[in-house]
């Protein structure tokens, strides 16, 4: 018998971000949060289940590159992206890099709490 685990991976530092994303998770049975810089993102995917991954860009210049590797890897099912300084530039950027949800992380209410239930339900 197999067994599947769901990950929600975050690599963020922002502790608002990781405790709600931690809560979401928590309410689902069978699924758990990692978290991780953003070298340690492909190691923490691997395994079975959903693997859905939170990139925060705060302080990151290479955030945009690191959707790029991840869309690369076959354990990923899913990245969210949170913009701290939005432009359509950047909006366009990140979607055309694989991301397959992207939000302003300072006017995001619940829609990543949403999202999260969501791909994982």
């Amino acid at each position: 018998m197999m067994i599947l685990e769901d990950k929600v991976v975050v690599v963020s530092d922002d502790g608002g971000v990781r405790g709600e994303v931690a809560a979401v998770v928590a309410l689902r049975p069978g699924a758990s949060t990692v978290f991780t810089a953003a070298d340690g993102v492909v190691g923490a995917v691997r395994g079975r289940g959903r693997r859905i991954v939170v990139i925060d860009d705060e302080g990151r210049a290479d955030a945009i590159d690191l959707v790029r590797q991840l869309m690369g890897e076959r354990e990923i099912s899913s990245v969210i992206y949170l913009a701290t300084n939005h432009t359509p530039d950047l909006e366009g950027a990140v979607r055309r890099a694989g991301a397959s949800f992207y939000t302003v992380k300072a006017a995001r209410e619940r829609d990543l709490t949403r999202v999260i239930e969501t791909l994982l339900g």
